[in-house]
């Protein structure tokens, strides 16, 4: 039936209302709001080495490197109000009536030349106060001290920590007020409560102050059944092969080693580290990139007690103390930096995971956290250090397993991983890489083993004389520029040249390694292992060279400095094996091997 107009027995009028001031006031802040938050992620996308994942009509998304979400929350945050100024306080030592509270202050030292360190402190203090015309203070609490054994001089020094008692007579400095010093730097006061310590620090470890981790009750209880749960990772062991030799007399060096070095007091350790590489020599403030920091440390150690005092001090930011941990794999820890050191020593001795944690006294969730961290620097080393195999006339053997897994009664077989292996028999060097098998629904013999042969591009010279046994598809080696191929049976002995050696390898050293784990692992995990055996093979074949090598390809990659931290990097590197990690960020910067710390030379008092 149709509805004609005549048929309506009620009609309504109806008119567009304007929107109220509250309302036009609500969108234009919704409106704002999104502006800056879009201008913000832009501005990100180049200085963070991000990238757009999607841009649609309603949604974008971005990825980014880095540390990113303060510099976006300072982007999007309205301004603070101007604080009102405080009233301008007395020149001279201080009032001592009244019961009023003394402002409290910082104290600075202007330089550490070898000039200057020679002149007292008091009166470099007054010489700075003349020069900023500041409020007189004293700071009773940090001293910066050179550390034995690092040597350095250069670069502006600076401390700052608050002082609980008021100003003493005679001797004043630089008073903290809402305008900067060079580059318009602005310095706050500090709160009255604000002590420095190490799990206040930038990059500080996180143990509590009773010597335990800073967790809660909840995770406490959540971690402790986890305690005896033993994780598949951590009963795989990467036994080299190729050039194993009885080098068991060197174990004892290793032991008396590193006893030794568990054995110093925690500065002299902290300088150990330094001197290792294993903690940066070389710091700079996060928010003036061109300031850097100084070495200093406190006469009361309690306040860095794993560090014997040290801590990163900077002029530019006197109320941020940057932990001599930042940047380096002991960075956030929940255990004493002596307890990681012992873990890289148990790992490169491959000692069983039930003594580890009771050795160590740690759980198998942190093991198996630093144990992938140590994985992660094998794969970073293999990228970055292993050459070209072959050369020349020269013989690179190429074979191909799949490894699965059956059923108990034999019936079904399942392909979990397929490896290829490259073997410089000369050399005695080899490289692997776990390839996720073709499906059965496409099982194209070219297209699997372009995926399977494609790391070759990278890993051989082209000049090379390539080994292949029947199942290795030739055209394929063709098609990628390989022409010198060999291809014969490896069980051949007719043959001149053969695989066999790389066969031999893949079929009796991979297998045992993932023996009843394989089904257990991911595809990732799987290729972190074969990166480590890579790497034991031709960096520690031994526990005394693994130990000495581990913690020098470890300082290799704490001299890196990127957008983002050296767990955060091994993180990266761990969930995505696979990827080139030879070719090095755009940010990349390394520090010097040689560099030593900039550091305070006289105490402040």
């Amino acid at each position: 039936m149709r509805v004609t107009k005549s048929d309506i027995s009620l009609e309504l009028e109806c008119w567009v209302e304007e929107l109220s001031p509250a309302q036009l006031a609500a969108y234009e802040k919704v409106t704002n709001e999104h502006n800056a938050i879009k201008n913000a992620l832009k501005s990100a996308l180049t200085t963070n080495e991000g990238r757009e994942l999607f841009n649609g009509q309603v949604f974008q998304a971005y990825s980014f490197k880095g540390k990113v979400l303060q510099e976006l929350k300072e982007a999007t945050l309205p301004p603070k109000k101007p604080a009102k100024p405080d009233p301008p306080a007395a020149t001279g030592g201080g009032t001592r009536g009244g019961g009023r509270k003394r402002p409290l202050n910082f104290v600075y030292l202007e330089s550490s030349d070898e000039e200057e360190d020679d002149v007292p402190l008091a009166k470099r203090i007054a010489v700075a106060t003349g020069k900023k015309g500041a409020i007189p203070a004293v700071s009773n609490t940090p001293t910066g001290n050179a550390a034995k054994g690092l040597k350095g001089q250069k670069g502006a020094p600076s401390a700052g920590t608050p002082s609980g008692k008021g100003a003493k007579p005679g001797v004043a400095g630089k008073a903290v007020t809402g305008k900067g010093d060079k580059g318009g730097n602005n310095a706050t006061t500090p709160p009255t409560n604000f002590k420095p310590s190490e799990i206040s620090s930038v990059g500080g470890l996180v143990i509590g102050t009773d010597g335990k981790d800073g967790k809660d009750g909840k995770d406490q209880s959540k971690e402790t059944k986890l305690q005896g749960k033993t994780f598949p990772s951590l009963v795989v062991l990467a036994k080299p092969w190729l050039k194993v030799k009885d080098m068991s007399s060197t174990r004892s060096k290793l032991d008396s080693k590193v006893k030794l070095v568990l054995m110093l007091t925690p500065n002299k350790f902290t300088e150990w580290l330094i001197q290792e590489g294993l903690l940066k020599a070389e710091q700079k403030c996060a928010n003036h990139r061109n300031n850097e920091l100084k070495l200093g440390v406190y006469s009361d150690a309690t306040k860095f007690p794993y560090t014997g005092g040290y801590v990163w001090i900077s002029e530019c930011c006197p109320m941020r103390f940057v932990s001599v941990f930042h940047g380096s794999i002991f960075e956030g820890a929940p255990h004493p930096p002596s307890c990681i050191l012992k873990l890289i020593y148990h790992w490169s001795c491959q000692t069983n995971i039930q003594n580890v944690v009771q050795w160590v006294k740690v759980d198998n969730v942190y093991i198996k956290g630093v144990y992938t961290w140590l994985r992660a620097i094998c794969t970073l080393a293999v990228h970055q250090k292993c050459k070209k195999l072959g050369g020349a006339e020269r013989f690179v053997e190429v074979g191909v397993i799949s490894l699965g897994t059956t059923s108990q009664d034999g019936a079904q077989r399942q392909v979990k991983v397929e490896v290829l292996g490259v073997l410089d028999y000369t050399e005695k060097t080899i490289r692997l890489r776990a390839v996720e098998p073709v499906s059965d629904a496409d099982r194209n013999y070219k297209k699997r083993f372009q995926t399977i042969l494609e790391p070759l591009q990278r890993w051989v010279h082209k000049d090379s004389v390539i080994c292949i046994d029947l199942t290795v598809d030739k055209m394929t080696l063709y098609s990628m520029g390989f022409k010198n191929l060999v291809q014969a049976a490896a069980t051949d002995t007719t043959a001149k040249h053969t695989n066999s050696a790389v066969m031999d390898y893949l079929r009796r050293i991979v297998p045992r390694m993932f023996q009843n784990t394989l089904s257990l692992l991911s595809r990732q995990m799987i290729q972190q292992f074969l990166d480590e055996l890579v790497w034991r093979e031709q960096f520690g074949t031994y526990a005394l060279q693994a130990f000495n090598n581990i913690t020098t390809h470890i300082a290799e990659q704490t001299r890196m400095n990127t957008s983002e931290t050296l767990t955060q990097r091994l993180y990266q590197v761990a969930t995505n094996p696979f990827k080139d990690w030879s070719v090095l960020p755009a940010n990349y910067r390394e520090t010097p091997v040689n560099t030593t710390p900039k550091r305070l030379k006289k105490p402040l008092t």
